[in-house]
């Protein structure tokens, strides 16, 4: 995340003279307790002629001591990721130091996206003071503000209602107000569902290339071709940041095997409530895999979604001497093909960062056995996966201290790329065709996180895959 010191500022003059003589005849702010002696105060909300808001936020401290009253760390903002601009602090009263903005959208331990100013120190503990928060949002939207101290987070929220308010009582709003046909908050111009109340953005979330060996426990050949599965997923959020939808789109670029390797993923975090959630589009065209009534897939503790049960079915295979599909040269080319799964949340009660969307945990399963899971370095198995067979073959796996799926050179049976990966061909190991990924592997990413790129020396192209021409 990008960090930038803050310059205090004493004074902006950010609404007009005739707006700040109203808001002192009537008081039309609207103030919440976060606790520990800080309450935030939603001052003023101004729609700007380009059809965004500018927002004035006060944290102010009584100046309360004792173990209930502790020294503000940091303070977080909710926000949409890429609504919100132009964020400032200024101290009002007090000696607060510090303040680096943080800019986000993960906020690391925070259960919301937006921004932060971290490092804040000499408010709270028994000192008295007061801050202003300025920042600008593309649409109004239901924002929680944390002031932690401590161990305590002291989360207030504001609605949409809520800044509504202010800015109709100041007389600062937009006339006239943009178009809403779902009436969800966000303006029509904004909102990329307009007629959906329920649904407002799409997030493209994370995407990347796996690549499998399917031979664990053994090591094998370790071409690293065995499944090569290019991904995406995109979250459809509601007004309120929360993910109604999410599209995962896999697409099976080739397999090296001659095993029928099946492929899912598990959520990222364990504690879903699967009653909540939907998922259609599965590709089942064996009999061992068993799903509920929902799509996710029976006796899992944490949601699992199986994408396909047999790689044979979905690319065919093109003969001529072949061993897989799309990994030895001079074969017939086979146009990949494509899953799309999708997952509904009946209630939208997650956020992006609650989902833990960029941290799920893909798994191939080896010849139709169900039990043969095969995960990322240190990804656990789940709850259908057989763990006799941790410790067997080359598998150096301990689960008890968090190590799965690793040889005893800490080299693994699954890889991910953030972009695409240029496979091995057949039978060419990939510590001979991408150099540096023995020393990246071994070093858990800490030397070569780059190594699947085309840079000089990095690479022996004679053993990578060309798709041909």
């Amino acid at each position: 995340m990008k960090k930038a010191v803050v310059t205090f500022l004493f004074f902006i003059g950010i609404i007009s003279e005739s707006q700040s003589v109203k808001a002192q005849s009537q008081n039309c702010d609207i103030t919440k307790i976060n606790g520990g002696g800080f309450s935030t105060t939603i001052k003023s909300v101004v729609c700007n002629p380009n059809n965004t808001y500018t927002i004035v936020l006060q944290v102010s401290h009584n100046g309360c001591g004792g173990p209930k009253c502790k020294e503000l760390s940091h303070l977080s903002i909710e926000a949409a990721p890429g609504t919100y601009s132009n964020m400032s602090l200024q101290v009002l009263s007090g000696n607060m130091k510090g303040g680096n903005l943080v800019v986000g959208p993960n906020l690391g331990s925070d259960p919301f996206q937006g921004f932060k100013f971290d490092n804040i120190k000499n408010i709270g503990g028994g000192k008295a003071g007061g801050l202003q928060i300025i920042y600008t949002l593309t649409s109004l939207q239901s924002q929680r503000i944390s002031a932690k101290a401590g161990t305590n987070g002291q989360i207030v929220t504001f609605s949409i209602a809520d800044f509504r308010y202010v800015m109709n009582c100041n007389g600062t709003s937009c006339a006239p107000l943009p178009a809403d046909s779902d009436g969800d908050g966000v303006p029509d111009a904004q909102d990329e569902f307009p007629n959906d109340s329920e649904r407002a953005f799409s997030n493209k979330v994370a995407q990347g290339t796996l690549a499998f060996e399917d031979l664990w426990p053994f090591n094998g050949d370790y071409d690293f071709n065995y499944m090569v599965i290019e991904y995406q997923l995109t979250a459809i959020t509601s007004n309120s940041n929360k993910v109604k939808d999410i599209k995962a789109t896999f697409k099976l670029r080739a397999f090296g095997a001659g095993f029928k390797n099946g492929f899912g993923f598990q959520f990222g975090n364990s504690t879903v409530n699967q009653s909540l959630i939907t998922a259609s589009g599965s590709i089942l065209t064996e009999d061992f895999i068993q799903l509920g009534s929902n799509g996710l897939e029976s006796g899992q503790a944490v949601p699992t979604v199986i994408v396909f049960d047999n790689a044979y079915e979905l690319m065919p295979h093109p003969g001529g001497g072949a061993i897989g599909v799309n990994t030895t040269p001079g074969a017939a080319y086979q146009q990949p093909a494509t899953v799309t799964i999708n997952i509904t949340f009946s209630t939208a009660s997650y956020t992006i960062a609650e989902l833990n969307l960029t941290g799920f945990n893909p798994f191939i399963f080896s010849n139709q056995t169900r039990g043969r899971e095969i995960h990322l370095p240190d990804y656990p198995p789940t709850s259908l996966a057989d763990l006799n067979l941790f410790g067997t073959g080359d598998d150096d796996s301990n689960p008890s201290s968090g190590k799965f799926y690793k040889n005893k050179q800490n080299l693994p049976w699954a890889i991910h790329v953030s972009g695409t990966f240029d496979y091995p061909v057949e039978k060419a190991k990939i510590t001979d065709a991408h150099l540096k990924f023995s020393q990246w592997a071994q070093s858990v990413g800490s030397i070569y996180p780059d190594w699947y790129l085309h840079l000089p020396g990095y690479r022996n192209p004679e053993k990578i895959y060309q798709v041909p021409q």
